[in-house]
């Protein structure tokens, strides 16, 4: 009698570790699925808005579509999914995202959330223009500048004794050459 309760206590203890082992080997499991497939799908529908364009994504509604569809379609466990979407820029190329996976284990329901958030970093080509200052037919300055750039005032010739600046029929000053946005090659000429 002795032996048959050791032996039921030592089935016991053998049950509850396998289950208990079963139960954190899962979640690891689901764990490393969950966020290899976001971050998967996340890059995908990324590439597909910008760098591909295998199809027009137009509005955010249709990137969270792409990008919930993308990572549905590799999920391959039997769970349910709850997406949640914290922010999403089309033209920035943003996408914050969490996913939880809901699913069933011996206990209890288990659960397993993952975040992510995907910037798109433009590393193409910066465009630079050509910005020179003269005064009487004479080049006194010249530089070039990223596109998109504001001239900083302390870019301005200096000791030439000009103290403001015509270019495309406008008049530019210390004070107001900050306002302008560079998007082409530009001649200023002494006012």
């Amino acid at each position: 009698m002795k032996n048959a309760i050791m032996g039921f206590i030592a089935l016991l203890v053998l049950l509850l570790a396998g289950a208990t082992i079963s139960t954190v080997e899962g979640r690891t499991m689901r764990e490393n699925e969950i966020d290899s497939t976001l971050s998967t799908a996340m890059q995908q529908s990324m590439e597909i808005l910008t760098l591909e364009k295998t199809y027009d994504i137009e509005d955010a509604t249709a990137f969270a579509l792409d990008f919930i569809q993308s990572a549905m379609v590799r999920m391959n466990s039997n769970s349910n999914y709850d997406v949640v979407i914290y922010s999403i820029d089309v033209k920035k190329g943003i996408l914050d995202a969490e996913v939880t996976q809901h699913y069933d284990q011996f206990f209890k329901d288990g659960k397993v959330t993952c975040r992510k958030v995907v910037l798109l970093d433009d590393t193409g080509k910066e465009e630079y223009y050509t910005v020179t200052f003269q005064k009487a037919g004479k080049i006194v300055k010249e530089f070039s500048i990223a596109r998109g750039s504001h001239i900083p005032a302390k870019l301005l010739p200096e000791n030439v004794g000009v103290t403001a600046w015509k270019a495309d029929g406008k008049t530019y000053t210390a004070d107001t050459i900050e306002e302008l946005v560079i998007n082409k090659n530009i001649q200023f000429v002494a006012a």
